[in-house]
């Protein structure tokens, strides 16, 4: 490190926080700080209309919190309670320091319909992009779309050739504003970070509409996360696409309806092109990709949906995903996550998988297929005295190349729900709902699978407590099971 940059990160961790010996924050804001004073160790922070915002609501404050996070390096930045609108993405390429800021985007207007042909061919290959006869993107079209398809609210990646960034959030909220149809499944969010290390979150909250992410931790490492709220998120089609209805969902199958996505594109002189897809998660309300040591304690997730003509469904959209290499996760505390197509999502990736995942104490409800979801490549995966209700499929699923997989004091509840206005048809799934679902992926079944102390609770959709497949042979102690067809069940 340079002696310069040395001078900005002693700087920085001097007025923004305090680190501890064992390299922990020490953390004394309270819940209601945001209508407080800044706690001692935000001590000099320099509030943003000194860079020129407003925070009114209503003025475009985009240019000055960015001469604001160009300058973040220099200690801690004081939002002082106001909302600022924001136009684009915000990109903090140093350490960042922001308290009491309540951050709302204001997207621009959709360069889509215009481009949007016809009905797109049907696949099932989840992989396959297919083409739709819509109008190619010029070179010229290509801003416009980015704008609209690749927002990030706050995104804070370092510099290139820079260390990794420290960021620092207290009672922070980020709204990303109105348009469901805004964003993309893989490139937009609220907030992002990514190569970052050493970051406390504490009292942050995401809200809005649009594809892609609540919260992305990406490639990250030591980070902290405390009183993290996501909720009411929403995406829709890109105008101009086939809207969703529960009678199309319904009769296609609901996974199967096809979206138009934007990828790369193949013609010369263009940089991108819309493509049709069969439909994956366009939304997830918080993923954590490729990072370690990363500690969630008290999350609340409530309302991750997809906008149908008949209300806002929790179709498409996850609560929280834990995928490829990620190592080292903890999902603790007063964990509760409700109304999401699958409530926690683990699916390692590439060579090593991921693995060291511990989630205790969750409640989980009202996931349209599955409450927890365990699947590809992982190991060493613990989810304890966790409480499940209201899943359409499965209260729990373990399925794929994985293995030292073990699930210990669950209480599930398979009884049917009734769906309420606007909420998951759950019972349009056929009837054969179980607690525990292990199974197979092509011809790899789960090994070294554990179930201690469950308790399954079932109802008139209710086919088993636990189904497996050949090969799987769990060990179980403790399965208690009432109101299923049948309490274990294996089936080829």
């Amino acid at each position: 490190m340079t002696r310069s940059a040395h001078f900005r990160r002693t700087i920085f961790i001097a007025s923004a926080m305090v680190v501890l010996a064992g390299g922990a924050v020490l953390v004394s804001a309270s819940k209601n700080s945001a209508a407080d004073t800044l706690p001692e160790n935000f001590a000099g922070a320099r509030s943003l209309t000194v860079y020129g915002a407003v925070g009114d609501g209503r003025a475009d404050d985009t240019a000055a919190l960015q001469r604001a996070l160009d300058d973040g390096a220099k200690g801690c930045l004081d939002g002082s309670g106001r909302t600022y609108l924001v136009s684009g993405t915000l990109r903090a390429s140093s350490d960042l320091c922001l308290a009491r800021a309540h951050l709302v985007q204001t997207p621009p207007a959709s360069p889509m319909q215009a481009f949007i042909g016809g009905e797109c061919p049907r696949t099932v290959d989840p992989e396959a992009a297919v083409d739709c006869r819509d109008r190619a993107l010029s070179r010229g079209d290509a801003g416009a779309f980015q704008r609209y398809a690749q927002v990030r609210t706050l995104f804070v990646r370092p510099a290139e050739g820079t260390g990794p960034s420290r960021v620092r959030l207290l009672d922070v909220t980020i709204d990303r504003g109105g348009d469901p149809s805004s964003g993309s499944r893989t490139d937009a969010a609220a907030l992002w970070l990514e190569n970052v290390s050493g970051a406390v979150l504490e009292n942050v909250t995401i809200t809005g509409a649009g594809k892609g992410y609540g919260l992305m931790i990406a490639h990250s490492r030591d980070v902290t996360v405390r009183g993290l709220k996501v909720h009411d998120l929403v995406w829709a089609p890109y105008e101009g696409d086939a809207s969703l209805s529960l009678a199309r969902v319904r009769g296609e199958g609901w996974n199967r309806p096809m979206v138009r996505e934007l990828r790369p594109s193949r013609r010369v002189g263009g940089l991108f092109d819309l493509r049709g897809t069969r439909v994956q998660e366009q939304l997830v309300c918080v993923m954590i990709a490729g990072s370690r040591q990363v500690t969630l304690h008290d999350t609340t997730i409530a309302g991750c949906r997809a906008r149908f003509s008949e209300g806002d469904v929790p179709w498409q959209a996850d609560g929280l995903n834990i995928s490829q290499d990620s190592r080292d996760v903890s999902i603790l505390g007063d964990t509760r996550i409700s109304d999401t197509w699958e409530g926690i999502d683990v699916a390692g990736g590439g060579e090593a998988g991921a693995s060291a995942i511990r989630i205790d104490g969750a409640t989980i409800t009202g996931s349209f297929a599955f409450g927890i979801k365990l699947g590809h490549r992982l190991s060493d995966v613990q989810v304890l005295d966790t409480r499940i209700s209201g899943a359409g499929l499965a209260g729990a699923t373990i399925y794929g190349p994985v293995e030292g997989i073990s699930l210990n004091g669950l209480t599930i509840d398979m009884a049917d729900q009734k769906p309420g206005r606007g909420k998951a048809p759950i019972a349009e799934w056929p009837a054969t709902k179980v607690g525990i679902l292990i199974d197979r992926s092509g011809s790899d079944v789960p090994r070294g699978i554990r179930l201690s102390d469950i308790a399954v609770t079932g109802g008139a959709s209710c086919s088993a407590g636990v189904r497996d497949r050949p090969g799987a042979g769990p060990e179980v102690t403790g399965l208690r099971v009432s109101g299923c067809k049948t309490r274990f069940a294996t089936e080829d």
